[in-house]
């Protein structure tokens, strides 16, 4: 419910201010464009529209000018979309069946 009202807080902002290239997800908040420079342009009508709206961010947890991002289990960079590496550690670490019993469980979480 919190992410929610986040996202929407946020949206709210990015029309009132007409901001390109900006997407709020959950809590996350995306600005990116084909190339730096185009990118570059927008941050800085976010970080305004931020401040006169009375918003704060965590600069610990500000991710700034990264040609590769994690959502939704997947890494997105320029031109590719590949699944997420640190996701997928527990099926590459996942032991193979070795006989018809174990086969069962380990094929539900695969149809999962």
């Amino acid at each position: 419910m919190e992410f929610r009202l986040f996202e929407r807080i946020i949206d709210t902002v990015i029309q009132k201010h007409r901001l390109r290239r900006t997407y709020a997800f959950l809590d996350n908040i995306t600005i990116g464009d084909a190339t730096v420079e185009k990118n570059d342009k927008h941050l800085p009508a976010f970080l305004k529209a931020s401040r006169e709206e009375n918003l704060t961010f965590n600069e610990k947890k500000t991710v700034k000018r990264t040609t590769e991002i994690d959502l939704l289990g997947y890494r997105l960079s320029f031109g590719s979309i590949r699944p997420d590496t640190n996701r997928l550690k527990p099926l590459i670490k996942l032991k193979p069946p070795s006989n018809p019993r174990q086969l069962k469980p380990t094929m539900g979480i695969f149809s999962y």
